[in-house]
C-alpha cells in the first residue's frame, strides 16, 4: 500500500497509483494462480506530472515487505536513491523474519527517505530461524527497536512539517474478528493455520489464549502519552498507523 498526502489543488494522475487486491475468508486451494500473482505483484508508482514542482509533504506507507524473499529485497533496493530524499515513509510491520534482513532493509529505506517510521508486525517477531539468538519474541522486539534507534528509524510519535505521526504498537486478539463463521467448509483451527502460534515465543505470563499479548503491546504506547497529548494540542492533522487494527 502507498499513500500520498498532497495539497488539494494538486492534479493527480488519471490512473490509480496501485492495484487493490481484496482478501477474503476462503480456502487457499480456491485461489487460482492468476489471483495469487496479482496479489503478490509489487506496485510501480508512476511519477506525478511536474513532480518537482509539487509543494507540501509527501508521505508513503508500506507494509509486509517480507524481504526474506529475494524478489522483495530486489524491489526495495530498486527504490530511487534521489527521488524521496525529502519524503516520509511509514513502515507498518512485517519487514523481514530474520534480524539481519530487517536491519538491511530498514537501512536501505532510511537511506532513501528523510524520515522513516516503523511499528512491528507478527513476522518480525518470529524466532524459528534465530531461536539460539533470542530466548523469546519480546527479546527480539527489543533488539529490533534498538536497531531502529541506531539506524535513525523513528518508533515514537513525532511532528514532521506540522503533521503529527503516531506509531501504535499492537497485537491481534480473537475479539477483533467480527465476521460470521463460515459454515459447510472444513477450516483448520487458528492454532493449526497460523504460524505465529509456533514461530513466536512468549514468556509464560503472556498467553496466546487470552488478551494478555494484545494488552502488553497496548501498554507499550503509554510511555508516549505525553508526546501524543502535545501533538494533539499543537497539530491539526495527525496520522496514526499500526500493523493490527480491530475491524
Amino acid at each position: 500500500m502507498v499513500v500520498w498526502l498532497l495539497p488539494s489543488s494538486s492534479s493527480l494522475p488519471q490512473q490509480p497509483l496501485l492495484s487493490f487486491c481484496p482478501s477474503y475468508k476462503i480456502a487457499l486451494r480456491k485461489c487460482n494462480r492468476e489471483i495469487r500473482q496479482n496479489c503478490t505483484k509489487r506496485p510501480q508508482v508512476p511519477p506525478l506530472a511536474n513532480e518537482e514542482a509539487v509543494a507540501g509533504l509527501r508521505l508513503f506507507v508500506l507494509s509486509d515487505l517480507h524481504t526474506d524473499y529475494s524478489e522483495n529485497m530486489t524491489w526495495v533496493k530498486s527504490l530511487s536513491t534521489t527521488r524521496h530524499k525529502k519524503d516520509v515513509l511509514l513502515v507498518a510491520g512485517d519487514v523481514a523474519e530474520t534480524c539481519t534482513k530487517f536491519v538491511q532493509t530498514m537501512s536501505i529505506l532510511k537511506d532513501r527517505f528523510e524520515h522513516v517510521f516503523y511499528v512491528p508486525g507478527n513476522h518480525d517477531l518470529w524466532c524459528r530461524w534465530e531461536k539460539d539468538d533470542y530466548p523469546d519474541s519480546l527479546e527480539k522486539l527489543n533488539k529490533l527497536l534498538e536497531a531502529c534507534r541506531r539506524i535513525g528509524v523513528e518508533t515514537n510519535p513525532m511532528v514532521v512539517d506540522g503533521l503529527g505521526i503516531v506509531p501504535l504498537f499492537s497485537w491481534y486478539h480473537k475479539s477483533f474478528d467480527r465476521e460470521e463463521d463460515i459454515t459447510g467448509v472444513r477450516i483448520p483451527s487458528l492454532e493449526m493455520a497460523c504460524k505465529d502460534f509456533h514461530a513466536c515465543k512468549w514468556p509464560k505470563e503472556l498467553l496466546k489464549e487470552d488478551a494478555s499479548l494484545a494488552l502488553y503491546f497496548d501498554v507499550m504506547n503509554n510511555k508516549n502519552q505525553d508526546a501524543i497529548n502535545e501533538i494533539q494540542q499543537t497539530c491539526s492533522q495527525i496520522i496514526s498507523f499500526s500493523h493490527f487494527v480491530p475491524r
